[in-house]
């Protein structure tokens, strides 16, 4: 899910160098200067770059697509087959049926000799409760510190529920690990705790919130360092948060400047539980944010935070904002 690059932009002629000069700082703060260069000056088939861990800077993700439409299916396969190897998915997508689309296809072309599980980057996301989720909890099945939306709505980062999730990611996919692992949208607890203004939030409120936010991100950061640590389902794990896209005096912003440093001490303390020696070092990996031309404001702060750490960035909703 990187930035469209074949995009057409329609603009009038007294704003297409300030579009353009945005567009280029879009393009050079996901993919990279010398890729963006290459990209405006359209001189690159981009299915035949390939980033430093061996991808095209394209995406395929899986929002809305389901293996009900075979449509759906024709365009993952195109996709895959013509270099695009990183797919971007959810639990709640299609409530499950993006996760089973790619599952089918990637069978299909294994069998037919293709591809290879280890060709495919496979991104997943946990954390909404909705759909067949909502039913098993409204049916009795809980976990601890959901976050309540409402009857339609839940939401929850807790290791049990990540375990839980993780699972069902992996069979509907029909594989046995995932590449990258990502906390979908961990924030939804500060808007469940009203740190607005507007519902009289003081800014002890925020921090006191945002502190309890990133104590449940390092919590389950441990458990997902346990899974890599244990060699079987995870290779690596990270965040998806539309707060990294918001300014930092934005109440539902989710302060990334320590992810690190809570990762490295989940590494160490996954280790001592697991009773091993501690890796060399953590496995958060990734983050995931919007970017276009509107919303630049993680373009500028976020993504150079995550390229000065040497993490992989993915951009979504390169084409819309809201």
């Amino acid at each position: 899910q990187r930035p469209a690059l074949s995009t057409t932009t329609t603009t009038s002629s007294s704003r297409r160098s300030e579009v353009g000069s945005l567009r280029m700082r879009w393009l050079s703060a996901s993919l990279g200067p010398a890729m963006a260069m290459a990209t405006t000056a359209g001189s690159a088939d981009m299915t035949t770059r390939r980033s430093p861990d061996g991808f095209v800077p394209i995406g395929f993700g899986c929002y809305r697509v389901t293996w009900r439409v075979e449509e759906h299916a024709l365009a993952l396969k195109e996709a895959i087959l013509n270099g695009i190897r990183l797919i971007d998915n959810s639990a709640n997508y299609g409530d499950g049926e993006a996760e089973e689309l790619v599952g089918r296809v990637l069978k299909e072309l294994e069998g037919e000799g293709k591809v290879t599980r280890e060709d495919v980057l496979l991104v997943s996301k946990f954390g909404y409760i909705q759909g067949q989720n909502l039913k098993r909890h409204d049916g009795g099945l809980t976990f601890p510190e959901t976050v309540d939306f409402g009857p339609h709505l839940k939401h929850c980062i807790h290791p049990e529920f990540m375990r839980d999730q993780l699972q069902r990611s992996l069979d509907r996919l029909q594989t046995t690990y995932l590449d990258v692992y990502l906390l979908h949208n961990p924030e939804y607890y500060l808007q469940s705790e009203k740190t607005d203004q507007q519902s009289g939030a003081k800014p002890a409120d925020v921090v006191r919130a945002r502190n309890e936010m990133l104590r449940r991100v390092e919590q389950v950061f441990e458990a997902l360092e346990e899974e890599v640590q244990s060699g079987g389902r995870l290779q690596s794990y990270g965040i998806s948060s539309n707060s990294f896209s918001v300014d930092e005096s934005d109440p539902t912003f989710l302060p990334y400047q320590d992810l690190i440093e809570r990762a490295t001490r989940a590494s160490i303390r996954a280790a001592e539980r697991l009773k091993k020696a501690p890796p060399p070092s953590h496995s958060f990996s990734t983050i995931q944010l919007p970017g276009n031309l509107v919303e630049t404001t993680g373009l500028d702060n976020a993504v150079k935070w995550a390229h000065h750490n040497h993490l992989r960035v993915l951009i979504n909703r390169p084409l819309n904002a809201f």
